[in-house]
């Protein structure tokens, strides 16, 4: 019988190395809100279409979370700080993701590490909060600069790598919250 679904014990805080590598069956997998370490290879290849990362996770071991061929939607927890660099671009954390078409990093993140979203081709949208001080220079390596809009904060990193990198982007002026904010086009994007 194929492995279809999984839902991790709340007392689980590292997801061991390999431990579903390669499983493309594994449809659904739910991870506990105190886990900390997803190790190499773990999740690695396998079969989920939505994933929620907790807040708590801080360590990725190489692949730990890519090549997820089926991903179309990834729910970070409030509080998620950081996407740590790969060392080499087959690494990044949701690197070929290549079904993935939008993205929403919540408030308070601060990282955006090399090859994070390396060839993820169908991204059309990414939103990456004023709290992001740091954008490694390949974090969306690969990706379509004419499909691929950066949604950010007027003057933040994220505008400044939108514009070096020759990424579409749309800026907002404002307090942070959606009724209080102003828009600004840029690069012929409408919102």
């Amino acid at each position: 019988t194929a492995l279809k679904a999984v839902s991790i014990a709340d007392s689980v805080t590292t997801i061991q190395p390999n431990a579903f590598y390669q499983v493309g069956t594994l449809k659904e997998i739910s991870m506990p809100n105190k886990l900390t370490t997803v190790s190499d290879y773990a999740l690695s290849q396998i079969g989920v279409s939505s994933i929620e990362i907790p807040a708590t996770l801080e360590a990725f071991g190489v692949a730990a979370i890519n090549n997820l061929e089926s991903l179309t939607e990834i729910k970070f927890g409030q509080g998620f700080k950081k996407i740590p660099d790969a060392t080499v671009k087959e690494s990044g954390i949701f690197a070929n993701s290549t079904k993935l078409t939008s993205v929403e990093l919540p408030a308070g993140f601060e990282y955006l590490g090399n090859y994070a979203f390396r060839n993820c081709q169908a991204l059309e949208k990414i939103v990456i909060p004023a709290s992001c001080t740091t954008i490694s220079d390949n974090a969306l390596a690969e990706c379509s600069t004419d499909k691929l809009t950066i949604y950010c904060e007027e003057g933040s990193a994220a505008e400044t790598f939108a514009k070096t990198k020759n990424f579409k982007y749309v800026s907002y002026i404002g307090s942070g919250t959606a009724g209080n904010l102003e828009w600004n086009v840029y690069n012929g994007v409408l919102s």
